[in-house]
């Protein structure tokens, strides 16, 4: 997407527009368990909106603090999310290059 961004000036208006370049080309559009593709939605100049209907919550990791273990979400907690229909809000920063 960054890459598409930058080359284009402009962002896809499907996923599937990044199959146009190998450069660009995005293998996993689908959502590995049901098969539905992933929803995909510019909501500006530089933002996009990616969405799915997950039917588990994110995995957690289970840690131990001294004689307590406890769960704690993955470290990268920007792709963190419930059960149900969840959308990522990703604003990418790379200005066409001139």
């Amino acid at each position: 997407m960054d890459r598409f961004y930058q080359n284009e000036g402009r962002l896809p208006a499907e996923l599937d527009e990044l199959d146009k370049s190998p450069a660009t080309f995005i293998d996993n559009k689908k959502d590995l368990i049901t098969g539905k593709p992933y929803g995909y939605a510019v909501v500006d100049g530089n933002t996009i909106r990616l969405s799915s209907d997950f039917h588990l919550p994110s995995p957690k990791r289970e840690s131990s603090q001294g004689n307590r273990s406890y769960y704690k979400a993955s470290d990268d907690s920007f792709w963190n999310h419930g059960a149900g229909t969840h959308s990522f809000t990703i604003k990418l920063a790379t200005k066409k290059k001139n």
